[in-house]
């Protein structure tokens, strides 16, 4: 069973419960939501994140956080790490951050498509990063930056869908992708030695 810890800013606020429901009617478990508006990385770091997570052992983290982000520099790349380092120290093994939404107001979007493209390119491969820019482009309240409960309904669901499919992912067993992959060269040996004769 994965258990999972969910931190995020204001969008969480909505989203998370939603999200929680579709996690827990497959059978796994939310041990932890922190959902804080207004909040970044470097806020949870400074207020027990670690704590609060070591007490509550999750072997899964969605972490949506970047919206409030205004640290445009290289340097955010060490708090992201600080967070990356902890869940590492906590054993913990799936890690999904989702950027960002889109926004209708330009210096927020600036700020956030500087920071989605950060993480984008920065997080390491074992973390799977979740743009939920391309479906919020439309939906937005008048503030132009949160959502509908309709557009909440609809981020859940798609960053549900993309836990599940990492998840199918990893538990198919090794001996199948050592299976496949050693099918695939004998193929391509017995091809390259029929072309020989």
């Amino acid at each position: 069973m994965n258990t999972y810890a969910l931190i995020g800013d204001s969008h969480s606020v909505v989203y998370f419960p939603l999200l929680q429901d579709k996690i827990e009617e497959q059978g796994d478990k939310v041990v932890s939501i922190f959902s804080n508006n207004g909040w970044t990385v470097k806020k949870y770091l400074d207020n027990n994140l670690e704590g609060e997570l070591r007490r509550t052992k999750p072997n899964s983290l969605v972490i949506s956080l970047g919206g409030n982000n205004g640290l445009l520099t290289p340097a955010y790349g060490a708090i992201v790490d600080s967070l990356l380092t902890i869940a590492d120290n906590l054993g913990i093994k799936n890690i999904y951050w989702v950027s960002p939404a889109y926004s209708l107001n330009q210096e927020v979007n600036a700020r956030h498509h500087w920071t989605s493209e950060y993480l984008k390119a920065n997080l390491p491969k074992k973390v799977r990063f979740i743009d939920i820019r391309p479906i919020t482009q439309t939906g937005h309240k008048p503030d132009g930056v949160h959502f509908t409960s309709n557009k909440y309904r609809e981020w859940s669901d798609f960053v549900f869908k993309s836990l599940k499919q990492e998840l199918a992912i990893n538990q198919i067993p090794s001996w199948v992708w050592w299976f496949g992959g050693s099918t695939i060269t004998l193929g391509i040996m017995t091809f390259l030695l029929r072309k020989r004769r």
